[in-house]
């Protein structure tokens, strides 16, 4: 339900850190109780090559669906949502060099807030480039490259 909300809009970290805290109870009791670890978080969110369970970091997958909105405003300029934003608050400026208003929406701030992180990932000039975008190629960038493990 999480990955849902995610893709339409910026969840609160002490949201993200609420159901990642209860994804952990229950991984390692079964219920929403705690109880000591036995292998870090960071651990169990690698992928299965790294020696970890593939879950997914709540934070870096808003940051890579934010991505995904910032992508759809800057290549997507027909839709009549992106024009609308763009009368309303870009004026004809491109959002990767727009700057953030007073009067700008809350959705807007935390998209352009991650712009600069984002557009610096080798996997957004890709994106540009084929004019498709993947949450969870950019998810990957953002998390980096793991250790392969030798099983």
């Amino acid at each position: 339900m999480s990955a849902y909300w995610l893709q339409v809009l910026s969840l609160p970290n002490q949201v993200m850190n609420h159901i990642e805290a209860i994804c952990r109870s229950f991984l390692w009791s079964g219920s929403d109780c705690s109880r000591k670890a036995p292998i870090a978080w960071e651990t169990i969110c690698k992928p299965k090559v790294a020696g970890g369970l593939n879950v997914v970091k709540l934070q870096q997958w808003n940051q890579a669906t934010l991505g995904k909105l910032l992508w759809n405003i800057h290549m997507k300029a027909d839709r009549l949502w992106i024009r609308w934003l763009d009368t309303l608050y870009f004026k004809g400026c491109d959002i990767l060099d727009w700057q953030v208003t007073n009067s700008s929406s809350w959705i807007l701030k935390k998209i352009v807030k991650h712009k600069d992180m984002l557009k610096n990932k080798a996997y957004w000039k890709e994106a540009v480039n084929a004019g498709k975008y993947k949450t969870r190629i950019m998810y990957k960038a953002i998390c980096g490259i793991s250790e392969h493990m030798n099983w």
